[in-house]
């Protein structure tokens, strides 16, 4: 039987959901902190800079996606 999203987690999160949300929040932690030292360790933007620059603004870009996979795992795993 389906149950709604609203009364999916109105109680206890069931904790193979709860692992997918923590590890989501770990990696996406772990990407933004390796987009900030590459951008730290880049400097100022030049042409010999540009390839790190732009390796930090994907990056700085990927965890809002794997957030989104991890929470969509999360749902899935509470069914």
């Amino acid at each position: 039987m389906k149950k709604s999203l609203f009364r999916l987690f109105s109680g206890r999160i069931p904790e193979r959901s709860r692992k997918f949300m923590r590890i989501s929040l770990a990696v996406s932690d772990t990407i933004l902190a390796a987009a900030l030292l590459i951008e730290v360790y880049a400097g100022g933007l030049s042409l010999s800079t540009y390839s790190a620059h732009r390796m930090a603004a994907e990056l700085y870009r990927l965890p809002c996606a794997v957030l989104l996979f991890g929470w969509i795992l999360a749902f899935a795993a509470a069914e």
